[in-house]
């Protein structure tokens, strides 16, 4: 009679040949995908990149994310440069010349205004008492509001050296090309320049802010041109229709060889003007890696930041919920005075150290939001403009971090909400399980877009 050991015997080589076999059979898959990617990864590392974003702003996202994009190229080994394209809409709302000129116009137009008034209103007084007297009412009302008009002119130090950190950070940071474009037909020289311009990121595809400029869908471009069109996270922002630039629009559109955005809106609005629905990527400040260019801890007490794009006087609420759950922090904030928190005139290095090194972030920024996630802070995003904050919503939602919005600023619910939020930590680990994923497919769209025919 057999023994059991030799029965056994027969099944148990043909088990380990098998799993053999299958081992083999994970491994060469594994080498033949990895060597299709480096061949892939080698292809692009052989062509010459353009990037036509809104570099040129004095905005941190703005920056921010052109330097992102670079840094994410240049890791895959390609040669990356930002087209320095900086338009006459960007010249009038960004450039100190004409700030600085704005800040000492308005206020005479101003007090020439009260004073046509004031004229007006003497000579209607002497027509009915017969006399030329203003009334010390008068008098006093038009003083308080000529000092008025007059105090942005206190700013105009504190603008200067702000606008001159942006400057350093673009000259030191960000790859621009030699020539500087200031008008859309100066870029028609860029034919064949590069093998492939990225539009993006940022809301480069809102025709609200850049004026109808259809030079950000690359309208520059011959037919013949052989360079590949490729969008990369741009977005619509609160572009809702492109009414008579429409038709040119899905024209261009269809020039390009791949198309991606950043937020549903963006996607929708695009995919009704095209065949398909474009693909919606990480907005490149998620996916660069900041820590080599952050400098050290600028604050060395705890403290709150707060960064604001529209007046903080809307959020006052809020802002006194938090000075209770944090009594013996510092309140730092940056762009707009609040009372009792310190002001820094801040350049975008800074602006990294200090929500990299804040204790807890509250903004209605979409880049400040970005940034709190990206440094794992404790933070709450509150509400700006309905038409732009979808983009703030479909991020958080898609992270699993919908519950950091505060939708509501009702005193009844504000409160509660604020003070749940604080005291909770937030469950990263969780979060950036979604948001490594969607770091990868953002790459690899990269790499896909610039190989693809």
């Amino acid at each position: 009679m057999r023994s059991p050991l030799s029965l056994c015997w027969p099944w148990g080589i043909f088990r380990i040949k098998l799993w053999l076999r299958n081992l083999v059979g994970v491994l060469c898959r594994t080498f033949y995908l990895f060597i299709r990617e480096s061949n892939k990864i080698y292809e692009a590392m052989n062509k010459r990149i353009g990037i036509l974003t809104y570099h040129g702003v004095n905005n941190y996202g703005a920056v921010l994310q052109a330097y992102g994009l670079c840094q994410v190229m240049k890791d895959l080994g390609l040669d990356v440069r930002i087209i320095d394209y900086i338009p006459v809409w960007m010249r009038n709302q960004y450039y100190p010349s004409r700030i600085l000129l704005r800040l000492f116009i308005r206020p005479w137009q101003k007090v020439l205004s009260v004073v046509h008034k004031d004229i007006i209103s003497t000579k209607n007084t002497h027509r009915r008492q017969d006399s030329i007297a203003i009334s010390e009412e008068g008098i006093g009302l038009s003083t308080i509001k000529i000092l008025r008009y007059f105090m942005p002119l206190i700013r105009i130090k504190r603008l200067t050296n702000f606008r001159k950190k942006f400057q350093l950070f673009r000259k030191e940071y960000l790859p621009l090309t030699e020539k500087k474009y200031l008008r859309s037909e100066q870029l028609s020289s860029l034919q064949n320049e590069f093998d492939c311009i990225f539009v993006g990121s940022d809301q480069v595809w809102n025709v609200n802010i850049n004026r109808n400029d259809l030079s950000y869908f690359l309208n520059f471009l011959s037919n013949r041109a052989i360079t590949k069109r490729v969008s990369y996270a741009a977005s619509v922002g609160d572009t809702f229709d492109f009414g008579q630039l429409r038709e040119s629009v899905e024209s261009l559109l269809k020039g390009f060889s791949k198309i991606s955005v950043r937020d549903e809106k963006s996607q929708d609005t695009i995919s009704s003007m095209i065949n398909f629905k474009p693909m919606i990527v990480l907005d490149p400040s998620l996916i660069a890696d900041y820590d080599y260019i952050t400098p050290p801890r600028v604050i060395g007490q705890p403290y709150v930041f707060m960064y604001f794009l529209q007046n903080p006087n809307r959020y006052k609420l809020v802002i006194s919920i938090l000075r209770d759950v944090f009594p013996y922090h510092r309140f730092i904030t940056v762009l707009h005075p609040i009372k009792g928190a310190r002001l820094i005139n801040s350049g975008p290095l800074q602006w990294l150290s200090l929500i990299k090194h804040a204790d807890f972030v509250c903004t209605d920024s979409f880049h400040g939001t970005c940034f709190a996630i990206k440094n794992k802070k404790r933070f709450v995003t509150l509400p700006i403009n309905s038409a732009r904050v979808h983009r703030i919503k479909d991020l958080l939602f898609r992270i699993k971090l919908a519950d950091r919005f505060i939708s509501d600023l009702s005193i009844k619910t504000i409160e509660e909400k604020i003070k749940d939020l604080v005291h909770n930590e937030i469950d990263y680990e969780t979060s950036y399980i979604e948001l490594d994923n969607l770091i990868d497919a953002s790459r690899q769209y990269i790499i896909e877009a610039i190989n693809a025919n």
